[in-house]
């Protein structure tokens, strides 16, 4: 069995809202590209650090969209698809949540956040 990534297309999806996650994720994707894969795509979720994820994947093939829009995840898939061929791998970082914080305290806009990041 190969279990060999070489010349693979990996793609990488983050709904982070945390910059040092996006430093995290910028590490896996240096080390996954050692790997001599075909491409690496990494796709973040339009948010309110959208202007530090682009300074982070600049040396990547990058893309910000809004991951809530059925029509711009059909378009990007698209686009990878004619430019790169299938994907042969996902890899999904949800973010991080703060496990000391009660669960009942949330307002209803963390309460979203929280269910769009680890259950949508």
């Amino acid at each position: 069995m190969n279990l060999s990534i070489e010349e693979n297309i990996i793609l990488i999806t983050t709904t982070t809202d945390d910059v040092t996650d996006l430093d995290i994720i910028k590490k896996i994707a240096e080390k996954i590209n050692l790997a001599k894969v075909k491409q690496i795509i990494i796709l973040t979720h339009k948010n309110e650090i959208s202007d530090k994820s682009k300074e982070i994947f600049k040396e990547f093939h990058h893309h910000d969209i809004d991951f809530d829009s059925e029509e711009a995840l059909k378009r990007i898939f698209n686009t990878i698809n004619t430019h790169f061929g299938k994907v042969d791998s996902t890899i999904h970082f949800t973010g991080s949540y703060d496990y000391n914080k009660d669960i009942t305290t949330l307002s209803r806009i963390e309460w979203d956040k929280l269910v769009n990041n680890f259950i949508n």
